[in-house]
């Protein structure tokens, strides 16, 4: 069934009492149901195995997680950002409900309900765990440029051109902050993709192949470093946690800070309807940016 999906974009169940029929399928629920079970009996048994074998993937474990890749990046309903990690996303769904002049392009309301634009790539799932995605700039390095760890071929290049059916509908933009940690990508994606980035470059977004975009956090200073959590106002990183100050960094916290984790979901989350989110405004340009680009080069494909 996977193999005729990834070749055709649909595929037939094996017929039953309740589906005595094989009429094509286009919805990736039942089989991704299918796969989740198959992975989550194996998973328990195999999990032992695999660790004696030095971590090697069982093919039930390949064929889910290439699926999953299909479904996320290939076959994706919506454009998709992949931030460095699950506070990212929680700022930017924070922030584009209060910026009205992103909508409807990021969203919209209806009522007292937003409905977004754009999906996440979620942190919180097995997904990120089976695509070698769990956040940092270390997994974005490896899952878009080089693949499972050890390969040399392009990791995303090489998956998504694995995939005879390729909609391609919408452009995946993944988002980093301007800082020491990105220095890793941008070494990576000149070596790769012969694409010139830096602190100070100032390019709204760089297209990287296929519907791969790479969005960095607005340049600040004579430097150009910047990341994420600078585009809140200054009082709302003074906020203190049971007497605790936030570290930004969040590396090496002393026992009177905390960090990003809790300012995302005690400070920014709870406080977001009083947060001015204004300066988030040159991000999410940066965003908008890469959606008219992948939508135009879409036309002149089409036309071509």
């Amino acid at each position: 069934m996977c193999h005729k999906l990834f070749e055709t974009g649909e595929y037939q169940r094996p017929p039953d009492k309740i589906h005595p029929g094989r009429q094509p399928i286009e919805s990736l629920g039942p089989i991704e149901g299918m796969l989740s079970h198959i992975h989550h009996v194996k998973d328990s048994i195999d999990d032992p195995e695999e660790k004696e074998k030095g971590g090697k993937p069982t093919a039930a474990h390949k064929l889910y997680a290439r699926f999953l890749k299909y479904k996320y990046f290939v076959r994706l309903e919506r454009p998709l950002i992949v931030c460095e990690g699950k506070t990212d996303n929680i700022y930017l769904k924070s922030a584009i409900p209060r910026l009205p002049e992103f909508h409807p392009k990021l969203g919209s309301w209806n009522g007292t309900t937003f409905t977004s634009a754009v999906a996440f790539f979620s942190y919180d799932n097995q997904a990120c765990r089976l695509v070698n995605l769990e956040g940092g700039t270390g997994d974005l390095v490896y899952f878009f440029l080089h693949g499972h760890r050890g390969k040399k071929k392009p990791g995303y290049r090489g998956d998504i051109r694995s995939f005879k059916h390729r909609p391609l509908q919408h452009p995946v933009i993944v988002l980093i902050d301007n800082d020491d940690g990105a220095k890793n990508i941008f070494s990576a994606f000149r070596q790769t993709y012969k694409i010139s980035v830096c602190q100070k470059s100032s390019e709204s977004f760089y297209h990287v192949t296929d519907n791969l975009y790479l969005v960095k956090t607005p340049e600040q200073g004579a430097c150009g470093e910047s990341r994420i959590e600078d585009f809140f106002e200054p009082w709302v990183q003074r906020i203190e946690i049971k007497g605790k100050k936030f570290n930004p960094r969040g590396e090496n916290l002393s026992s009177d800070e905390y960090g990003k984790f809790v300012f995302a979901t005690e400070v920014v989350k709870r406080n977001a309807s009083k947060i001015d989110f204004s300066k988030f405004t040159s991000i999410l340009n940066r965003i908008t940016a890469v959606i008219d680009d992948y939508s135009t080069r879409r036309l002149q494909q089409n036309s071509s």
